[in-house]
Parts: C-alpha cells; sequence; structure tokens
C-alpha cells in the first residue's frame, strides 16, 4: 500500500513540483481561463491566474507543517472533513469528465464514448502503476500540453487572428477577486495534492514553488491562447491531456479512502467514476458549476488552515 499510494517517497521535488501543477490544472481551465480572459476582461484574468499560481505556493508553505500523514483526517483530526474531501474529489471527477465531453465535440467525436473510452485509459495505467503512474504521466502530459499551447501561440503570433482586450469592469475585478481567495484556500481541501506532499521523498519548498512557477507558465499561455483566439483541434486536444491529469490523480487520491488494502482502494475508486459518470446527464455551466464548488470549500479550508497554522 505504501508504494501504491505514496510512490515509496521517491519522488524527486522537480518532478513533483510538474505534478503538482498538472494535477493542480484540470481540464475545465482551460475553457474557463479563456472565458474569463475574454468575457470578464484582462484584469479580471490576471487575478484569478495569479490565485490559482499562489496558491500552490501558499499550500507548500504550510502543509511541510505537516510531517506524516496520507488523507485529510490526518491533518485535520477530523471525519467530516476527511469525507468532505472525498466529495471534493467526486466534483474533480466529474468537472473533468465534462472537459472531456468539451473535447470531443471540439474534436468531432461522440462525448460519451470519448468520456468512456478516456476513463478507461486512465483506470487502466493508475490501476496498475499506483501514484508513481500518476506522476510520470502527469510529466507527459504537461510537456505535451504545454508545447502544443506554445506552438499553436507562436503562429498565432503571425496571423491577424487576435481579439481586441476587453476592459474588466468593477463586479469582473469583484468576482475575480473573490474567486482568487477561494482559489488560495482550495488546495487546503484537495486529497490529490495533500498525496503528493506525503509522496515526497524530501519535505522542501521547492517543490511547491516549481509547481507554482509551471501553473503560472500555463496560466499565460491560456491567456495567450485566448487572446489569439486559438480553437479547434489544438484546443480539444489540450483539454484531453489536462483532464487526463487531474483524473488520474483523482483517482488514485478516492483510493487513499480505502485504508484496507489497494485493491479496496482502486475498488472504491472505480465505483466513483462509474456514479460520475451517471451525472453526466445533466447540462450544467461550467463557470457556474466552478464557481459554486470553490465557494463551498471555502469554510472548510480555511478551519485546516487554522488546524495547521494555530494548533499544530
Amino acid at each position: 500500500m505504501f508504494n501504491y499510494l505514496l510512490a515509496g517517497k521517491k519522488t524527486e521535488a522537480g518532478k513533483m513540483g510538474v505534478s503538482l501543477a498538472a494535477s493542480w490544472a484540470w481540464g475545465v481551465s482551460v475553457v474557463v481561463g479563456m472565458e474569463i480572459f475574454q468575457g470578464k476582461g484582462l484584469a479580471a484574468f490576471v487575478i484569478w491566474a495569479a490565485g490559482n499560481s499562489l496558491a500552490l505556493l501558499l499550500f507548500g508553505l504550510l502543509s511541510l507543517k505537516v510531517n506524516i500523514g496520507l488523507t485529510l483526517q490526518d491533518v485535520s483530526g477530523s471525519r467530516f472533513i476527511h469525507w468532505f474531501a472525498f466529495a471534493i474529489q467526486f466534483f474533480s471527477i466529474l468537472a473533468n469528465m465534462t472537459a472531456l465531453k468539451i473535447a470531443a465535440v471540439i474534436l468531432g467525436l461522440s462525448p460519451l464514448i470519448f468520456t468512456i473510452c478516456i476513463c478507461v485509459v486512465v483506470i487502466a495505467y493508475t490501476w496498475r502503476g499506483g501514484l508513481k503512474a500518476s506522476i510520470e504521466t502527469d510529466l507527459l502530459q504537461f510537456m505535451t500540453w504545454m508545447a502544443l499551447l506554445l506552438a499553436v501561440i507562436l503562429l498565432g503570433g503571425c496571423s491577424s487572428n487576435s481579439r481586441e482586450i476587453v476592459l474588466s469592469g468593477f463586479a469582473d475585478v469583484r468576482w475575480a477577486t473573490w474567486g482568487a481567495v477561494t482559489l488560495l484556500a482550495a488546495p487546503f481541501v484537495d486529497q490529490q495534492l495533500w498525496q503528493r506532499r506525503f509522496a515526497l521523498k524530501v519535505d522542501s519548498l521547492r517543490a511547491f514553488v516549481a509547481g507554482a512557477v509551471c501553473f503560472a507558465v500555463y496560466m499565460i499561455l491560456v491567456g495567450l491562447a485566448a487572446y489569439y483566439n486559438v480553437g479547434g483541434i489544438v484546443i480539444g486536444l489540450v483539454i484531453l491531456m489536462v483532464a487526463m491529469s487531474t483524473l488520474d490523480s483523482a483517482f488514485m487520491a478516492v483510493a487513499c479512502y480505502g485504508r484496507r488494502s489497494p485493491a479496496h482502494g482502486r475498488f472504491l475508486a472505480l465505483v466513483v467514476f462509474a456514479a460520475a459518470l451517471l451525472f453526466l446527464l445533466f447540462d450544467i455551466g461550467l463557470l457556474e458549476l466552478w464557481t459554486f464548488y470553490s465557494s463551498l470549500r471555502l469554510p472548510v479550508a480555511a478551519y485546516v488552515i487554522y488546524r495547521i497554522a494555530i494548533k499544530k
């Protein structure tokens, strides 16, 4: 179980930093980020993106105070928070499956069949390889989607397809500021990130600095993609890669709740994935879903931060 859930605690800081960024990204961040840039304006996008990036650094600063553990119950001592974080993982799986549906539409494929096929692939390699497989594929997926974004942006820079930059209104800035606050707190109730923190070979802030920098560069590329009005197959493939990196992390995060054995954890994760697939029948707006989810986790995250910073 130690090797399956924590990759034997052998992961170096640099590799873990990329994995942290890839797990934190979420497939919907591509769509939501471009919507914010094009709809709410540049200032709102910068505030939202900064909160997203700095969240990993803040998480690193405080999470390193907790030396041993696996789940939020070990961190907070609360079974409610333990299972609240489990519910968060269900939402993560649902949101990234929704992103896969969007990618399928962009790529001209059947959304449901495409989503099921990708989930089967994700489950197959994490089922056998555990957290180590999740981290290794995070590296490949992150490098692939960053290369795709960079290539299409460089090509876009040579074209006349760019949009006018939208100026953010007060309401947009207020929305983005609230979003940034909720994002700063969000990692503290994210089992994916806690699992990676406990899997570090050496407790060091370097992994979280690397993760924050990688995510900030990703946000810059998302903003540029929105500015150059990038779409089509490239964006579909980027959404696919980002969603896969979070889905395999979510599978492993849910597996942590099967403490009796890796087999129990795998089965639990499989059931959660199947349940999330059923929810895809509901048509929920991504931006609204993202905002509701962020607001919901804030008070619980604040309590976890209090437990770490004040009582630990």
